[in-house]
């Protein structure tokens, strides 16, 4: 498999992952919490492989 991009998650948008997920956890709902966090970073390591998927951000 060729390797793409390299995929980098910035500090301010996995704290807010993360918030996200332990809301989404703290309103009882953990099964909920977990899949919104696997996909969300299984779709963000998917463009990886696809980058023509959606163009990269464009701001530093």
């Amino acid at each position: 498999m060729a390797e793409g991009k390299q995929i980098t998650y910035l500090p301010n948008a996995s704290k807010a992952i993360s918030l996200i997920s332990i809301f989404l956890r703290d309103k009882g709902y953990p099964e909920t919490a977990h899949k919104f966090n696997t996909e969300l970073y299984d779709f963000g390591n998917s463009l990886n492989i696809f980058p023509e998927k959606y163009s990269f951000c464009r701001k530093p």
